[in-house]
């Protein structure tokens, strides 16, 4: 099984395009109401506001962490 190693960089990249997606799409009016009534019909489905304040207080180390305990858990090989 590969190591979850990404870099500082690449992690930083990558969070900073999801930042940018999800704020984009909370300036939609049409866009956050759709997200809101999935958030309330679906109990899986997490508000924009929660992801982004989730993904802006996540760090690499804690993302590496959780890929390891999943991937231990998990019983399946992944990439």
């Amino acid at each position: 099984m590969m190591n979850f190693e990404p870099s500082q960089a690449a992690f930083d990249s990558i969070k900073a395009q999801f930042l940018q997606s999800y704020r984009s799409k909370i300036q939609n009016p049409e866009d956050l109401t759709e997200d809101l009534k999935l958030a309330f019909l679906k109990s899986t489905s997490f508000p924009l506001i929660d992801r982004i304040n989730a993904l802006e207080s996540l760090s690499l180390e804690e993302l590496a962490d959780f890929v390891k305990a999943y991937r231990k858990g998990s019983g399946c090989k992944l990439f």
